[in-house]
């Protein structure tokens, strides 16, 4: 199995080196500036995701306009990674849609949200690897066996980690599939239960579309112990789990500044010193940050009964 990163030993800390072609990218419409940003990290970049329909969370872009400046601009032949993921759209139009964009551009790759339209696609367009999307909620190995398709990677985020058992990457890597795990997330583990239960009701969860991604983050200021139980993940938590391949950034709603911060973070062999909010140069405190990334690592993510993140956060802080 490849592994996403190699350690090595310093008089102080471990430093996390990210192996080349391992970051997936979301587009962030920013044209030739954000190809220019990519360019400067291209050794690590695995790919660049993006949809001609839909932007995040769920706001429509103009299809002609996007494919316009797509074909114009310097991609530095970074693969191009086309995002079919919404359960709205039937298979037809996914088909459509993908031959308009093929016609126009070097597609590389495909995100779809089930089998049924990644068989097509593979049959239609053999020279296209196919990723499944997070939302296609795939977790036994019975159901990529009998699609007798070939798989390139599959999307995980949280909370749906959990779903999945280290039998299922086992086979996904014997079968070269890659796992590609989003890592910059800012929503909590069972959101919807947690800011109910935290703000009583007078804070709705995000929804898809709201044009909100930040409510989270809300809950978050008021108490935060509570960013222990957010989905962010830092570079430190590929030691505890290598059955990632790939990292993917959600970046299609993010400025070049905040995506440009992100890749210097995850490509810098520096140790993490900031994290939860907290400030963690200190040996002892980073050591401290270090057993509960292990934890985290091992967690079943039943927030809802249990509290173990509020006393991990008060040993933190503490330290």
């Amino acid at each position: 199995m490849l592994l996403l990163f190699k350690i090595v030993y310093l008089t102080r800390c471990y430093i996390v080196f990210i192996k080349e072609n391992s970051i997936s990218v979301g587009y962030n419409l920013g044209g030739q500036a954000f190809f220019n940003l990519c360019h400067k990290y291209r050794k690590y970049i695995n790919d660049i995701y993006f949809s001609n329909l839909f932007t995040m969370p769920g706001g429509h872009i103009d299809d002609n306009n996007i494919l316009e400046i797509l074909s114009t601009v310097d991609t530095y032949n970074i693969p191009l990674n086309l995002v079919m993921n919404r359960p709205d759209a039937h298979l037809e139009q996914n088909i459509d849609n993908l031959k308009s964009v093929y016609s126009v551009l070097n597609i590389n790759r495909v995100t779809v949200i089930d089998l049924v339209v990644a068989k097509r696609i593979s049959e239609e367009f053999p020279d296209i690897e196919i990723d499944l999307s997070t939302h296609s909620k795939i977790y036994n190995t019975s159901e990529i066996e009998d699609s007798n398709i070939k798989l390139h990677a599959i999307n995980i985020d949280e909370p749906s980690r959990s779903m999945y058992t280290d039998s299922f990457f086992e086979y996904l890597h014997r079968n070269n599939i890659k796992v590609k795990y989003i890592v910059n997330r800012r929503c909590l583990y069972q959101k919807k239960d947690i800011v109910e239960l935290l703000s009583s009701n007078k804070i709705s969860c995000c929804a898809s579309g709201s044009g909100i991604t930040n409510r989270c983050e809300l809950i978050m200021n008021h108490s935060p112990w509570v960013r222990l139980i957010s989905v962010a993940l830092y570079k430190e938590d590929l030691l505890y789990n290598p059955w990632i391949d790939c990292i993917k950034l959600s970046t299609r709603e993010l400025s070049l500044v905040n995506i440009a911060r992100l890749l210097s973070y995850w490509t810098s062999d520096d140790r993490t010193t900031f994290a939860y909010n907290i400030d963690i140069h200190d040996d002892n405190r980073y050591a401290k940050f270090m057993e509960i990334q292990k934890i985290k690592s091992r967690c079943s993510h039943e927030c809802m009964s249990c509290m173990a993140c509020k006393y991990m956060y008060d040993d933190l802080i503490q330290a």
